[in-house]
């Protein structure tokens, strides 16, 4: 489970940079694209209690990542992340955010100010 987890932080660019598309969807389907992606995380969230969960704490990781997050939830589907939320110290903010994944690559990411 640590390779796929230092593999989810490099790719949600926790440990590097973030790897951007420049496609984009034709306007004609947005919303077709928008009702698939929202099917899918409803899908993570309705299975949520039967996924594996491993939990992260951020103390030993790079000092940009530690000042942010006190720890990150990885939600497993067997060796697949489909979930990851990561949750600010407390005192300092409320701001949640989730990222969810659909074949290994990130589909939908929610930044919650007060999670």
């Amino acid at each position: 489970m640590q390779k796929l987890t230092i593999a989810c932080l490099l790719s949600l660019g926790l440990l590097g940079s973030p790897v951007w598309s420049s496609e984009q969807v034709p306007e004609a389907e947005r919303a077709g694209l928008v009702s698939q992606i929202d099917a899918k995380r409803g899908g993570i969230e309705a299975r949520r209690e039967k996924l594996q969960r491993t939990t992260l704490s951020t103390a030993n990781l790079r000092e940009q990542v530690k000042q942010k997050w006190s720890k990150i939830d990885f939600y497993s589907d067997g060796d697949t992340v489909v979930r990851i939320k990561t949750y600010p110290h407390q005192g300092i903010s409320t701001r949640t955010e989730e990222f969810y994944f659909d074949g290994g690559q990130l589909i939908f990411a929610y930044i919650e100010d007060d999670g």
